[in-house]
């Protein structure tokens, strides 16, 4: 089984961290959470990150230094983590200043969970981490690696084991009669 990935949260609003630290370890991540600046250096210099959130509540300047000695693009290395910031609104030169540090995402306040959660998987995917086995459905998404399902609406249901390998052994026979 392959190792699961690991999300750091800085400084995010507590609020939504416990949401979204929720949203992500039901999805197979591994959540780390650092709520002061100085926090994140120990957390991120101890390595093995692969994603960063960073909240607004970070001042510009912290969030910059966070960005130039801990990115894969700043000193970070090739193993350093990639950094998702999240920002005020209509805060056009922070953002354009964070993408032309390294960040690989930035996003504004107030934030959809949900959507966070598919930038940061998105990314996992950009750097070769297993994504999960999505079916989409027509109202509906399933995650096999996580066994849930997402419906439109935004409800969530967590599958079985054994509906798991149900609907896996559906998917490797399709239009097949199975007894």
């Amino acid at each position: 089984m392959a190792a699961r990935s690991v999300i750091a949260l800085v400084s995010v609003a507590e609020v939504v961290a416990g949401d979204l630290a929720d949203h992500l370890e039901r999805r197979g991540h591994d959540v780390r959470q650092a709520r002061q600046p100085w926090e994140a250096e120990t957390l991120l210099s101890a390595g093995g990150i692969d994603v960063a959130v960073v909240g607004d509540e970070v001042t510009q300047a912290e969030g910059r230094e966070l960005l130039k000695r801990y990115s894969s693009q700043g000193g970070g290395g090739e193993d350093g983590p990639d950094f998702i910031l999240i920002c005020r609104p209509r805060d056009l030169v922070d953002k354009v200043l964070a993408l032309e540090l390294g960040a690989a995402d930035v996003i504004e306040s107030p934030l959809n969970v949900r959507e966070l959660a598919a930038r940061i998987g998105g990314l996992l995917m950009r750097r070769g981490r297993a994504a999960g086995e999505l079916i989409v459905l027509e109202n509906a998404t399933v995650d096999l690696r996580s066994a849930m399902v997402m419906h439109r609406s935004g409800a969530e249901d967590q599958l079985s084991p054994g509906q798991v390998a149900l609907l896996k052994l559906f998917l490797a026979s399709p239009r097949k009669v199975l007894t």
